[in-house]
């Protein structure tokens, strides 16, 4: 799995540049948000709302592993 994330990410930011930000509070990784155009996320025509445009950039993934970061704007900093 791990290889195929891996694979994931180097196409990735090959065709399209940087696909993640993570967010740092005294220099310890606390959030991580990863976005991507929709042609990388072939799973996104899939969702509920419809088949996202060519041009669209989705975000996939927003996780604040740990409790005492959750509700304190680290997710709306990625957004």
């Amino acid at each position: 799995m791990l290889k195929k994330k891996l694979n994931w990410l180097n196409n990735t930011m090959r065709v399209f540049g940087n696909c993640g930000m993570i967010v740092y509070i005294n220099r310890k990784s606390v959030g991580y948000a990863q976005y991507a155009p929709s042609a990388h996320l072939p799973k996104s025509s899939d969702y509920p709302s419809g088949p996202p445009s060519a041009d669209a950039v989705l975000i996939s993934c927003i996780f604040i592993p740990q409790k005492e970061f959750r509700g304190i704007g680290i997710g709306s900093i990625l957004l």
